[in-house]
């Protein structure tokens, strides 16, 4: 059985780089990654959990779009390790987690102003100065 049918894709596969039986023709539009153009994103940030049940390894995502300055519900009630990575989040990108027992920096300073992750954070500093330059 062939990847594509066992993940339930049939022929079309992901962006058309799992083929069928018959293979792809790579001189077909389409075949190179490029089969469909992509949806536009609902929101500015997508928040992501990556579920796996170890018995049976079952795989669940589960995803929350979210707006500027739009909280998302945290999970360490549930999964207590999540504090780590919602922290991270938090420091890095600006996303807040309601509920969450310590949302607090746990990367930059605690008197650091902003995300650094974020596309429209500032980069700054000085010019570079090459030594050939007067």
């Amino acid at each position: 059985m062939a990847a594509a049918d066992y993940l339930g894709w049939g022929s079309r596969g992901v962006a058309g780089y799992i083929g069928n039986a018959a293979g792809r023709d790579l001189n077909r539009p389409g075949s190179q990654g490029l089969e469909r153009t992509p949806e536009p994103k609902p929101k500015r940030f997508a928040m992501s959990y990556h579920l796996l049940a170890i018995p049976g390894a079952r795989r669940v995502r589960v995803q929350a779009w979210l707006d500027e300055d739009e909280p998302v519900p945290s999970v360490v009630p549930v999964w207590p390790t999540a504090d780590w990575h919602e922290r991270e989040a938090w420091d890095l990108m600006g996303i807040r987690f309601e509920g969450h027992p310590n949302l607090s920096r746990i990367l930059m300073d605690d008197d650091w102003e902003g995300h650094p992750l974020r596309k429209d954070y500032p980069i700054g500093g000085e010019p570079v100065r090459f030594s050939g330059e007067e």
